[in-house]
C-alpha cells in the first residue's frame, strides 16, 4: 500500500482546517497571480513520504566466473528505483570490482546485496531561514553492509587452500548518500535540482583487516580505502546524473503536485522561503 496517500490525506485535511495547516492565501481584486503560504515542514514531510519509497541497491557480487574467468563479478547490478508515486524510474549502474596484490596472493572485493533503510529516509533543511537547500538522507543497512572478499593465487587456485578464508569480509559502517536538493520552478511546477550528491561511510578498521602469515602481512583496510573512494566516485556521478534528468524531474514533480494542488496552487511563476514559510506566487487555476 502507498505511503503518501495518507500524508496528502493529511495534508489536504490540514489545508482546509485553514490557519492551523500553517498555509494562508492573499485573495486578489482580480485574477492574477497570487501568493500562497506553505509550511516548510509540510513541504518536506510530502516529499519524504514520496522518497522513502525510493530503492537504492548496491551489488557487482556473482557467481564465481559469472561473467569473467577467476572473478565473482556481476555488472549493472546496482540500481536507484523511485517509488510509484514519483513515477517508478530505474537507474542502473556499475560498480567495480577491487583487485590488490600482495606478494604470491591476489585479493578481490565486491559490494555485496547494500541497501538502504526506506523507512528512515529523511529531508531536513540545514541552511538559514532564507535558505531553499534541501537535504535527504538515504541511509544504509548495518547487516550485511560488507565488502565481500575471494583470494586467488597467480595460478588461479585458492590462497593457502582457500578462496574465502584468508579474505575477511569488512563492513562499511555508518554509511549514508546524502542528496542535497534546492526547490525550483519548471514549466509552471514545483520540482527539484539537484546540487551535491555525498556518499559517507567508514572502512571498519581493526584487528582482521591485518593479515599475517608469516612470510607477508598488510592491511586489507588500506587497500579497501582506495576501493571505497571508487564506490564513492561511482554513486555519487551517478545519483547526480539520475537526480539531473528532466524525465525524472518531471516525475518528482507530478509526484508532489497532488500535495500543491490541495493548496490550490497553480501554475507557479516563483517561489522563496521567509522562515518557516514557503512563499509560492502562482497563477490560480479557472475552475471548469
Amino acid at each position: 500500500m502507498s505511503r503518501l496517500v495518507p500524508i496528502f490525506g493529511l495534508l489536504l485535511l490540514l489545508a482546509l482546517v485553514g490557519c492551523d495547516s500553517g498555509t494562508s492565501m492573499d485573495e486578489p481584486d482580480v485574477m492574477g497571480p497570487v501568493e500562497t503560504r506553505i509550511s516548510v515542514a509540510l513541504l518536506t514531510t510530502a516529499l519524504e513520504g514520496g522518497l522513502r519509497e525510493t530503492e537504492v541497491h548496491l551489488n557487482n557480487y556473482g557467481q564465481e566466473n559469472e561473467e569473467r574467468a577467476e572473478s565473482w563479478y556481476r555488472s549493472n547490478d546496482a540500481y536507484i528505483r523511485l517509488g510509484p508515486n514519483l513515477g517508478g524510474s530505474e537507474i542502473r549502474f556499475d560498480i567495480p570490482e577491487s583487485r590488490s596484490a600482495r606478494g604470491p596472493f591476489r585479493f578481490l572485493y565486491y559490494v555485496r546485496d547494500v541497501n538502504i533503510v526506506a523507512d528512515s529516509v529523511a529531508v531536513t533543511l540545514p541552511g538559514g531561514p532564507q535558505d531553499l537547500l534541501l537535504t535527504v538522507r538515504f541511509p544504509f543497512e548495518e547487516d550485511g553492509t560488507e565488502f565481500k572478499g575471494h583470494c586467488l593465487t597467480s595460478s588461479g587456485g585458492g590462497c593457502l587452500g582457500s578462496k574465502d578464508s584468508i579474505a575477511p569480509d569488512i563492513q562499511l559502517g555508518d554509511a549514508y548518500v546524502d542528496v542535497l536538493l534546492v526547490p525550483t520552478v519548471a514549466a509552471g511546477a514545483l520540482t527539484f535540482d539537484v546540487v551535491d550528491v555525498q556518499f559517507v561511510g567508514d572502512v571498519q578498521a581493526g584487528g582482521f583487516c591485518n593479515i599475517n602469515l608469516g612470510f607477508i602481512a598488510f592491511d586489507l583496510c588500506d587497500a579497501l580505502g582506495s576501493y571505497k573512494d571508487q564506490i564513492t566516485t561511482e554513486i555519487t556521478t551517478t545519483v547526480f546524473s539520475a537526480f539531473s534528468e528532466g524525465d525524472l524531474q518531471g516525475q518528482v514533480a507530478a509526484g508532489i503536485q497532488p500535495f500543491l494542488t490541495a493548496f490550490g496552487i497553480g501554475d507557479i511563476l516563483s517561489l522563496r522561503r521567509d522562515g518557516a514559510e514557503l512563499i509560492i506566487v502562482h497563477q490560480p487555476r479557472l475552475a471548469m
